[in-house]
């Protein structure tokens, strides 16, 4: 028979619960973590709760351990114990398949993808059921994401497959994108092609009864065509989704309902894809502007989560690390656009200076982000290389190489190591060259786009440099076709032009080249690219030596002094504050 003792154990402890639910509710760290200790304090009362409810407050507390401490140990032991508790109650599903998610996601923390894999499995084998269907698909999409982090694709891709059979979803939209996912991640176009076929199939039917679809799965699906479209290089479509997908900002959390991807999250990303856009296109003072303005919203993000400029990897806890990796990810993609952009811009000693606070963001963050680390190595390339410091800029892209992930930014680094091999003129450039392609893989699948235009620049010159100045040729207007049509790449374009100014005039001293160089000086200019304005300058300088225009030429050699005053003043101020870095 209950003793007053006990009533009063009872009372105690469903007070505590009921606090900590409402402190629960408020949602800052410091109370989440104050509800942790009254749900600690409820459990550890002398007398036992219900196993049903005991479960659920274990779960709760599992929860909170796992967002806002490190203690992972602790918060698996609570997980855990729900399962022991609920293990034959068939009423309590759902709890049974929470308390599952949280053992997965403890493993995600630990890095243990074998035991998150495993409890994710068995969390999808128990929904199978046609009552259960969106945990089924919970589930398979996290299990999905754990084999893509694995680099198995393949697996990926079939554990979504199998979904057809059990969820209404996998006739909509959400599949497909998740589907499109994986492809974008394996890195393979062709994939990524089909996989984006069968998302246009389904986009007409999307937009006739898009009032009925919710519109996270809308936003979802239009992010990821997004992707996949700038991925390919088809220019023109990226334009038209960034237009449809805009008109769904800015998001409300409560319509968003994807609290793993923080609606903030999904407008600064898609606000990087059309800076990468409009720099394509040549307004890069603009493409500036706005990643500045998406910097500024990403720092106020981290701020929230505690994340400040002094803030080191160590003093992150699990949740801020899930949390924040995505907010940093975006920050450190924003620095390089602003840096590319600059370097385009001739603003070398602003890119330098993009530069020093993009690695010390890196820096501060060496396991997170650890993938950035071969980035930063290519900016570091391109910087020298824009500077006229080839041999500096080899050693980078060489350094690149040692660190890089994956096919397709192997081939990038490979041949932009190549060009900066060119340049140097050297006897024995062209030889060096094709020693170095042998690294680059001709037959994969990811060659495509500006992988494909930086492919055929290097070929021309090769070619040209050992006399085969038509098959040179042929090769440039192929590549020409591919940067201004397709990619809309007014730097590749120019550049392009130049070096078919070049090879023409070498073939056939008859062949008029200037309105060539006219249309490259045009794009040069407009991008305030000095170095390719340079380019163009001394070749239209030799055009008209040949037509011995002397009036002409002397206002061709005082615009070639300035440009050339201009560039090498930007450069010093570069090599300053490298020596000032270097000292501090």
């Amino acid at each position: 028979r209950p003793t007053i003792t006990t009533f009063r154990a009872m009372e105690a402890r469903d007070v505590l619960v009921s606090l900590a639910e409402e402190l629960e509710r408020n949602g800052s760290q410091k109370e989440e973590m104050a509800a942790a200790q009254c749900l600690l304090a409820a459990l550890s009362r002398g007398h036992q709760m219900e196993p049903v409810r005991e479960a659920r407050v274990r779960v709760r507390l599992g929860r909170l351990l796992l967002r806002n401490t490190q203690n992972v140990l602790l918060a698996k032991g609570c997980f855990d114990r729900a399962q022991v508790l609920i293990a034959r109650k068939e009423e309590e599903s759902d709890l049974r398949r929470e308390a599952l998610s949280g053992i997965a996601s403890c493993y995600h923390v630990m890095g243990n993808l074998k035991q998150e894999k495993q409890a994710l499995r068995k969390g999808a084998e128990e929904s199978g059921g046609t009552n259960i269907k969106k945990w089924n698909t919970y589930f398979k999409v996290r299990l999905a994401d754990a084999l893509n982090m694995e680099g198995k694709f393949g697996e990926a891709m079939s554990e979504l497959e199998t979904m057809n059979d059990t969820c209404e979803e996998a006739k909509g939209l959400d599949l497909a994108a998740y589907k499109l996912h994986v492809a974008l991640a394996s890195s393979d176009l062709a994939w990524v092609q089909e996989k984006l076929g069968e998302c246009n199939a389904l986009a007409d039917g999307m937009r006739l009864d898009i009032g009925s679809i919710p519109t996270c799965s809308v936003v979802y699906f239009l992010f990821m065509t997004l992707l996949a479209n700038q991925r390919l290089g088809n220019n023109n479509q990226v334009q038209t989704v960034l237009e449809e997908i805009s008109s769904f900002f800015p998001l409300q959390d409560s319509i968003w309902g994807r609290g793993w991807i923080p609606s903030a999250w999904i407008e600064e990303s898609v606000s990087l894809v059309g800076i990468a856009h409009r720099s394509l296109c040549g307004e890069l003072r603009q493409a500036i502007e706005q990643a500045k303005s998406s910097l500024e919203k990403v720092d106020a993000q981290l701020r929230k989560l505690g994340i400040g400029p002094t803030t080191k990897e160590s003093h992150l806890n699990n949740m801020t690390i899930w949390t924040g990796r995505i907010w940093l990810v975006l920050q450190v993609n924003l620095i390089q656009a602003i840096c590319l952009a600059q370097m385009t811009l001739t603003e070398l000693p602003e890119a330098q200076l993009s530069l020093a606070s993009l690695e010390k963001i890196i820096h501060r963050y060496p396991v997170l982000l650890l993938d950035f680390k071969c980035e930063v190595h290519i900016l570091s390339g391109l910087l020298h290389h824009s500077c006229m410091g080839y041999t500096e800029a080899i050693d980078r892209f060489q350094k690149a190489q040692s660190c890089v992930k994956g096919v397709p930014l192997l081939n990038v680094v490979v041949l932009l190591e190549a060009l900066s091999i060119l340049c140097e003129d050297g006897e024995n450039a062209s030889a060096r060259v094709l020693d170095l392609m042998q690294t680059f893989q001709r037959a994969s699948s990811e060659r495509e786009g500006q992988t494909k235009a930086l492919e055929i620049i290097v070929d021309s010159i090769t070619l040209a440099n050992q006399g085969e100045y038509a098959e040179a040729k042929s090769l440039l207007q192929q590549g020409l076709k591919l940067a201004h049509t397709k990619l809309m790449n007014q730097q590749i374009t120019a550049q392009i032009l130049n070096i078919l100014a070049s090879v023409s005039a070498a073939k056939d001293a008859n062949i008029p080249i200037t309105p060539i160089l006219k249309s490259a000086s045009t794009l040069s200019r407009n991008l305030n690219d000095q170095p390719m304005q340079l380019q163009t300058l001394h070749l239209t300088k030799q055009v008209l030596e040949k037509e011995e225009n002397g009036a002409g030429l002397m206002d061709c050699c005082a615009l070639v002094e300035k440009h050339s005053l201009l560039l090498k003043d930007k450069v010093g101020q570069v090599k300053q504050q490298r020596q000032g870095e270097k000292a501090r």
